[in-house]
């Protein structure tokens, strides 16, 4: 899961960099690195048309966001619905956690920065409890018992409640490291493609990646 964000710095869409004399953005520029944030770590919408990318990119990045969970709970042989709900659960439980938050550090009318914080998920320590936790195991040895007595996985609605809870409960104890990050972020003024003006990260791609 730590290489959610590394995997979508490609599809980072970019708003023109607008000139001088340029028309301040209507939103603050904490609110925008907020939204870019949330929309690169957890496919947070709500806000993400404050980054000034288009509808179709926003909605790439979110489909990016989502097939990246997805893949991981394939190996589960859970029906599509399963699998979107787990996935839903999943991304939510990672906003609780995270718990983004951002501020004017420095207040300007061209190039503000905002002070971001987040709590990083433990990645190598949630994989190896998606490995080893007892619950997983637990869950393993059900299957194999229940192959074993001729039942069959992709049919049964047992085996699939037993999953879907087990998969849930490991989301609710995502582990998170526990000294929180902090970075600064400084910002330009960008115009999207509807003429509008907007703040952006002044390196976008290096502001990605540093969401790991």
């Amino acid at each position: 899961m730590k290489k959610i964000v590394v995997a979508l710095t490609a599809l980072l869409m970019l708003v023109f960099v607008a000139g001088c004399g340029t028309e301040k953005p209507k939103d603050k520029a904490d609110e925008a690195v907020l939204a870019f944030a949330e929309l690169y770590t957890y496919n947070g919408t709500v806000d993400a048309a404050k980054t000034g990318m288009k509808k179709a990119d926003i909605d790439k990045v979110g489909k990016q966001v989502d097939d990246q969970l997805l893949k991981s709970f394939a190996a589960y042989h859970l029906p599509d619905a399963d699998q979107r709900d787990l996935t839903e659960y999943y991304l939510d439980r990672m906003q609780e956690k995270m718990d983004i938050q951002a501020k004017i550090k420095t207040a300007s009318d061209t190039a503000p920065v905002v002070e971001l914080s987040w709590n990083s998920i433990d990645g190598n320590k949630f994989a190896k409890m998606m490995q080893t936790d007892q619950r997983i195991v637990q869950l393993g040895q059900a299957v194999q018992e229940f192959r074993d007595a001729g039942g069959d996985i992709n049919t049964s609605q047992d085996y699939r409640d037993a999953v879907v809870n087990v998969l849930k409960s490991m989301a609710d104890d995502m582990p998170v490291i526990q000294q929180r990050k902090t970075i600064d972020v400084k910002c330009k003024i960008a115009k999207g493609e509807d003429g509008k003006t907007y703040w952006n990260p002044e390196n976008v791609d290096d502001f990605v990646k540093q969401l790991q």
